[in-house]
């Protein structure tokens, strides 16, 4: 699949059309990484978004109790929504997990559709929206199985 159809099927670029995506990436650079290295890092500033257009990443997080992995993102997953929100730290490390090509979109090349492309900015604004509705409605799920597993284990041990 080409770099386009690949990324007509992205929820990022949900209801655009071809050209208006194709103006959104001609000012974005490709990355190639390799098995374990460091797209992002926890804690750092950033204002990129980035889309996994080939390969896999291992959304991480250290604790103390070592690394923990978060969710495995795939081809077509985007990750680094949140500068697009105004949140430049970012939440965890994101690690190539064997080699993978990553397209960066810098928050400029964004932003500066506000005016020449109202258009594509809200549907881009809208769409990381939904990115983050859908995360957060998952959260929510894993938060309630959480919860009901340590009642079940504070139940078995007053037992």
């Amino acid at each position: 699949m080409t770099s386009l159809g690949l990324l007509k099927n992205c929820p990022l670029f949900f209801e655009l059309y071809d050209k208006e995506i194709s103006k959104i990436v001609k000012h974005c650079s490709v990355y190639n990484f390799n098995d374990r290295d460091k797209i992002i890092e926890d804690g750092e500033e950033g204002n990129q978004i980035f889309v996994v257009l080939e390969g896999e990443a291992m959304v991480e997080k250290y604790t103390s109790e070592g690394r923990i992995q978060i969710q495995l993102l795939q081809s077509g997953d985007v990750f680094g929504e949140m500068a697009l929100m105004g949140e430049k730290t970012r939440q965890a490390d994101i690690v190539s997990s064997g080699p993978s090509h990553i397209l960066e979109i810098e928050y400029e090349s964004i932003f500066i559709l506000f005016k020449k492309e109202p258009r594509i900015f809200g549907l881009l604004l809208f769409n990381c929206a939904r990115l983050i509705s859908k995360r957060l409605a998952s959260l929510n799920k894993t938060i309630v199985e959480l919860r009901n597993e340590v009642n079940r284990l504070q139940s078995e041990k007053a037992a």
